[in-house]
């Protein structure tokens, strides 16, 4: 189960083996360690050290948010980073051909994705656009290793398909949503930053996973390495980002123009619109229950079990790369239908 502390006042602390919950020195939950999978703590609550500890200890995921529910840092234990024969396999596939092999697998597996979501919907496949670039030309891109000129190369056929995919997929929002133009950093339009907070969460579930598997945030192949730029993290996410678009297309109608709020970050100048403090955290929780928890009936890898959740096939494709990268063992995951999904009508999660 995940503990999230989202208003004002609670306090996290423990008790022999229990987290025990606080608000105004009442206690109104003990939860056994084992029982706790992550913990979600916003800003203006309090955690103490030992909650921490042993959340480190007992493999705890812990995320720290800003008050309006946007990830805002992950703390994790030191042995996370213990083994270091993967990140050294990854900064060698960087400089081989394997590297290159990887970007384009990740962006044929998104590219795949996005044509099925657009399959799904009923609207024009890929396929159906002669104008349209091939995965063939994708497969086709050759190089001793990965470069900058090959990295721009994937990047423009990419850019050619998300053109066209967004084309298709923003007329299925709601009117008063409808966007012409996928803008991440510094949006303006309500749709485009609820889109980018639910990303937020898809890439801390990334990182997470990244992180169990020993592999390194800052060095990917499909995007470039910046500073301060978690490049394999937003590598991996590309191929789910379909699924936060799917689950978007039926949240958002749940959503009205009360739900966000006006933000002027130049007095006098154009507004941005974000998710008000409620709205935001009921988005995050929502998504959590309704797509990460979600089970499907797919066998691990290990083929243990007849169905797994959302986010431990996240954790196991993740892990696929990472077993790419020590033995050569080679990304074989099938990646859930969107029909496995059944999203129910929504409310206030409080």
């Amino acid at each position: 189960m995940k503990i999230i502390l989202k208003d004002f006042g609670y306090f996290l602390g423990t008790n022999e083996d229990t987290f025990k919950i606080k608000q105004n020195d009442k206690l109104l939950k003990e939860i056994p360690f084992e029982n706790v999978h992550e913990i979600v703590i916003g800003t203006r609550n309090a955690v103490s050290v030992d909650a921490l500890a042993w959340a480190s200890l007992y493999r705890i995921g812990v995320v720290i948010t800003l008050h309006n529910g946007k990830p805002l840092a992950v703390l994790h234990s030191i042995k996370d980073m213990a083994n270091v024969k993967t990140r050294l396999n990854q900064f060698r596939a960087y400089e081989s051909r394997k590297g290159l092999e990887i970007a384009k697998k990740v962006l044929i597996q998104k590219l795949k994705n996005e044509n099925n979501l657009l399959k799904h919907y009923n609207l024009k496949s890929y396929e159906q656009n002669r104008k349209l670039p091939s995965l063939e030309e994708i497969r086709n891109v050759h190089g001793e290793k990965i470069t900058q000129a090959l990295r721009l190369k994937l990047h423009v056929i990419e850019e050619n398909f998300s053109k066209y995919y967004y084309a298709q997929m923003f007329p299925l929002l709601p009117k008063w949503l409808r966007i012409l133009k996928r803008v991440g950093r510094n949006a303006v339009e309500p749709y485009n930053n609820l889109l980018n907070l639910s990303y937020e969460v898809l890439e801390w579930k990334i990182l997470k996973s990244c992180l169990k598997s020993k592999l390194e945030l800052y060095l990917g192949f499909l995007h470039s390495v910046q500073y301060g730029k978690p490049s394999l993290v937003l590598d991996l996410i590309e191929p789910f980002r379909p699924y936060i678009i799917h689950f978007l297309m039926h949240y958002s109608k749940t959503l009205t123009s009360k739900d966000f709020q006006k933000h002027y970050i130049i007095k006098d100048h154009y507004p941005r619109y974000f998710l008000k403090h409620k709205t935001a955290w009921n988005l995050i929780e929502t998504i959590n229950k309704q797509l990460f928890e979600a089970y499907l009936p797919m066998q691990r890898n290990r083929k243990h079990g007849k169905q797994m959740s959302f986010e431990t096939f996240i954790d196991e494709y993740v892990s696929s790369i990472a077993g790419h990268l020590n033995a050569n063992k080679p990304i074989k995951r099938e990646f859930p239908s969107y029909s496995m999904f059944s999203f129910k009508n929504y409310e206030l999660c409080l």
